[in-house]
């Protein structure tokens, strides 16, 4: 680790968008997360300010086989929704995606899991991530808890990481807000670094603004 380490250094950092695709932002899927169509904005926005200051942008993208025959235990009305070759699984029209940009297909809810995500950015000498993106409480936090695991620094801007309504299994009901109170904090305790959107975007302009960007 480095000696000052807990400081964000855009120039080991990579931001990794989750799961920012149809079947969690448009109505008619099972996955739908309500709260995730606002955060298409600000997310683009903290893009704009990572290509600036020279942070690679990684999207995952939750695909699954035609025939669902690699669904394991994921219900199969969420399942349906993001099969290979259906609209599901396609990013969001509305996110800021470059052609170039690295894209991240995983099967799990863990980014890391069965993919090639960590040799990718051991390549990079990147250590740090700032994950984004829904659902919170699922593949965000499978996959921060994930990268700690693996050693690598997790800042987490709490504007845009967002999940839905839980309906009571038999504990009781969750809000959003609640859920995400709970999940933000349980995380914070040990795996990831909070911070709001706005330090965050700062931090980047200062970075790009140090390397001679306007």
């Amino acid at each position: 680790m480095p000696a000052d380490e807990g400081v964000f250094d855009p120039a080991r950092a990579a931001l990794l968008v989750i799961d920012m695709q149809n079947a969690f932002l448009q109505e008619d899927y099972a996955a739908y997360v309500p709260a995730a169509l606002a955060t298409v904005a600000p997310i683009n926005t903290l893009v704009a300010a990572c290509r600036q200051a020279g942070v690679e942008v990684i999207w995952t993208q939750h695909v699954l086989r035609p025939d669902l025959s690699d669904r394991g235990l994921l219900p199969e009305a969420i399942a349906a929704g993001i099969r290979e070759g259906t609209p599901g699984v396609e990013l969001y029209a509305g996110m800021a995606v470059e052609p170039g940009d690295k894209r991240v297909r995983k099967r799990r809810f863990s980014a890391f899991y069965g993919t090639d995500l960590e040799a990718y950015l051991r390549q990079r000498n990147i250590d740090q991530l700032v994950i984004v993106g829904t659902v919170l409480n699922v593949c965000c936090e499978c996959t921060a808890r994930d990268a700690f695991q693996r050693d690598f620094r997790v800042w987490m801007p709490v504007e845009l990481n967002t999940t839905r309504h839980h309906p009571d299994l038999g504990w009781g009901a969750y809000t959003a807000e609640a859920m995400a109170q709970a999940v933000f904090t349980s995380l914070a305790n040990k795996f990831v670094t909070l911070v709001h959107t706005e330090t965050l975007v700062g931090l980047l302009q200062q970075a790009s603004l140090a390397q001679g960007g306007v």
